[in-house]
């Protein structure tokens, strides 16, 4: 009997950013003065899509608008729906910065392994939601306390019935300017909680350690009963031993007085229920680095330990530490809300009263917030110590809000101790987009000043072509690339250069191809007609 040889598998595209069209919008919207959490959207969003046959395809910058998916799409019957949170914030000199992304793209890969999505390259998107955020840099709020909320999605789009994994999926990116995420409402200073065990949000062995959708909609009946009780959020307990899990959709942190002076903070576990944060891994290793003395968080004294446990915490014994006086302190922690006081929990009938009701944040919330803040505000070298901060970090600087409670300002970088050596690269800055020169066509249209920084870079390239005076490094020629079919921009870096192409015609958008050539000491230029030239 002959063997019959299986066709070896295609192998399907991945997600590539040097793909990226990039279609901007002919109106751009009016930015809100106070925005409120997710209610309105910047002018643009990304999206791509993946099929089975051919895999990822080239990403789009469009203008913000509904998407189109079938009826069918398995996102509306089965939930295979994965989401990440970030946030983009303006630095020193006005650049964007995002906090600590990269750990945003493992944790987004993890979930969507999870429901069994396709999978992406995270440098890729990465890359992408710079470009997204460098196009709509103008909704990055300066007020203090307010930031750009960026929400990574991917849904699964199989437009089949059957129950199973779904093998095609679509990837978009939004952003929505944000204020301080909970409104305090009279006297009270702190997020009032009301303890339940009867509704889960999450199992052993369930999806509560993964960023999905259909863990947060089972919480929404119990969400709305707390509020008819006047508590905004629900403190999640889970088995017969009411083991806390999370606050909300917060992690959830106590500091408890010791014997000796010195402070426990303790957080529950990641035993698969609970999210791993990256505000509550932030927050951990600040703690721990005050205790190793490699920093000292604002306000508490450098000889003041404080130890961190992450284990199994109850209700009962958060009980039994409120009676005896030890419970200094409670708060959430997390990307929409950096940490937010606990003012009350509503438990078997009675409130459990904390001092945040109150005061607002205690000394080793205040102090963590203060320092996140920090992180966010400064640049890399101020934060090395490497040079002094400029005006413009003083000025963004000056305060931080949460829920209408002021804290004071970071102390200058220079005059604190050194910080430890994983703070460093907690951020990551986004390149700012270049301005308009004598030099370029008149532009009437202000939108165009960002088509110099749209396209996506590697190690070897940048891409900062047709406007103002090109950075170290660069040859760049053209003239503003809406009058041009093409343009190039050429960056040489060790004798080699990379060379992107951009094409332009009326709504078809820009695409970019790029493409390596090895060259010497050659006089690089760029035609009229926009064709490179020796």
């Amino acid at each position: 009997m002959a063997i019959q040889k299986t066709a070896p598998k295609t192998q399907v595209a991945p997600l590539d950013a040097s793909k990226l069209i990039v279609n901007l919008a002919t109106t751009l919207k009016d930015i809100p003065d106070d925005p409120y959490f997710g209610a309105v959207k910047s002018d643009h969003m990304l999206v791509v899509s993946y099929e089975p046959e051919t895999g990822w395809s080239a990403p789009e910058i469009k203008p913000y608008g509904p998407l189109s998916v079938d009826p069918a799409a398995s996102c509306f019957h089965y939930c295979p729906n994965v989401f990440e949170g970030m946030k983009a914030y303006r630095g020193p000199n006005g650049e964007a910065r995002l906090f600590r992304p990269k750990r945003n793209m493992e944790r987004l890969t993890r979930s969507a392994e999870r429901v069994a999505l396709p999978p992406f390259d995270e440098d890729a998107l990465l890359l992408l939601i710079k470009r997204l955020i460098t196009i709509d840099e103008r909704w990055i709020p300066s007020k203090p306390g307010y930031t750009l909320y960026i929400r990574p999605t991917i849904i699964g789009t199989r437009t089949a019935l059957g129950v199973a994994a779904s093998d095609s999926a679509l990837l978009y990116v939004l952003l929505t300017p944000a204020g301080p995420y909970f409104t305090v409402n009279g006297k009270a200073k702190g997020v009032p909680l009301l303890a339940v065990g009867k509704s889960v949000r999450s199992w052993p062995g369930g999806t509560g350690g993964h960023k999905l959708g259909l863990n947060y909609a089972p919480g929404f009946l119990p969400q709305r009963l707390a509020a008819q009780q006047g508590y905004d959020q629900i403190l999640w307990l889970l088995g017969d031993d009411q083991r806390i899990t999370e606050a909300g959709s917060m992690n959830f942190l106590i500091v408890v007085q010791r014997d000796d002076g010195d402070l426990d903070i303790i957080t529950p576990p990641l035993d698969g229920t609970i999210l791993p944060g990256l505000t509550r891994l932030s927050c951990l290793e600040l703690l721990d680095a005050h205790t190793a003395k490699k920093t000292v968080l604002p306000g508490i004294p450098a000889s003041q330990k404080l130890y961190t446990h992450e284990r199994t915490l109850t209700m009962p014994e958060l009980a039994a530490y409120s009676e005896a006086g030890t419970l200094l302190e409670a708060f959430g922690v997390g990307t929409a809300v950096a940490v937010a006081p606990i003012g009350r929990i509503g438990y078997e009938g009675r409130d459990l009263v904390l001092p945040s009701e109150n005061i607002g944040l205690g000394n080793v919330g205040r102090a963590l917030l203060e320092r996140l803040c920090f992180l966010n505000s400064i640049s890399d070298q101020a934060l090395r110590g490497l040079d002094p901060p400029s005006p413009a970090f003083h000025k963004r600087s000056q305060l931080c809000a949460l829920n209408n409670s002021m804290i004071r300002a970071p102390a200058h970088p220079k005059l604190q101790p050194p910080l430890p050596a994983f703070l460093s690269p907690l951020t990551i800055n986004i390149p700012h987009p270049l301005r308009p020169t004598k030099r370029n066509y008149r532009d009437p249209a202000s939108r165009h000043k960002h088509w110099g920084s749209i396209l996506p870079s590697t190690d070897c390239a940048d891409v900062r072509h047709g406007y103002g005076t090109p950075a170290a490094g660069h040859i760049s020629w053209s003239k503003c690339t809406r009058y041009l079919s093409s343009t190039v921009c050429e960056r040489l870096h060790g004798g080699c250069e990379r060379v992107h192409r951009v094409r332009v015609s009326a709504g078809e958008g820009r695409r970019v191809e790029t493409g390596w050539r090895r060259e010497r000491d050659v006089d690089v230029g760029v035609r009229t007609d926009g064709q490179r030239r020796l």
